[in-house]
């Protein structure tokens, strides 16, 4: 049976027209398909644009446009760039797809069905930027720990993921594959989190 691989870039936010970084991340990724397909691999290669979130309905708002036209205009600009840097990618996924949507509703419908959400009232600092929670230690100065830009409390009812449930079942998972992660320095790194730390549950859902 042909070997198969799959590799994917983030899917980069629209709030901005893409920079070097989209550019270096695009590029490293499209060498390694490049390589896999060279070693007679089936490959599929994933990129796209996330375009939900405050930061783009900002973005939007200052341009002077509604949101699907705005991210239209944003999401030509990036394939347009890919399309001059050669970038070999097999398929492009915009989060406003209705695949995307309804494969989304289908993971989502599996958890809960397996109990593994939760709605929970999580209080801490938000930042919008990173769209990312912190606690009162983390945001010192009402700052954010990553950006140093303001961040603002925020008390809502979101829906977790029991990530915590998982904790072991990764360990041994991982210790049974030692070649699941690479180099071996991030394979150390990942082992030794998971042996002195407690996973968090994770925040999925955003009320607004």
């Amino acid at each position: 049976m042909e070997k198969k691989f799959y590799l994917t870039t983030p899917l980069y936010y629209v709030n901005a027209v893409p920079h070097i970084g989209h550019s270096y991340t695009s590029i490293a990724a499209d060498t390694l398909a490049r390589f896999h397909r060279h070693l007679g691999e089936e490959v599929y290669f994933l990129t796209g644009t996330d375009e939900h979130g405050q930061k783009i309905a900002k973005a939007a708002f200052e341009a002077g446009l509604g949101e699907k036209a705005f991210t239209d205009k944003m999401v030509s600009i990036f394939v347009e760039l890919w399309k001059a840097l050669n970038v070999s990618y097999d398929d492009f996924i915009r989060t406003t797809d209705e695949r995307h949507v309804n494969a989304v509703k289908n993971v989502l419908t599996i958890l809960y069905e397996n109990k593994d959400l939760y709605a929970h009232t999580y209080e801490g600092w938000y930042c919008t930027p990173c769209e990312a929670f912190w606690t009162t230690p983390q945001a010192k100065g009402s700052l954010c720990p990553d950006c140093k830009r303001s961040v603002e409390k925020l008390q809502e009812e979101n829906y977790f993921f029991k990530l915590s449930k998982y904790q072991g079942w990764l360990l041994e998972y991982i210790h049974a594959h030692p070649n699941f992660i690479k180099p071996v320095s991030r394979y150390n790194e990942v082992v030794s989190f998971l042996i002195n730390n407690t996973l968090t549950d994770l925040c999925i859902s955003r009320p607004k």
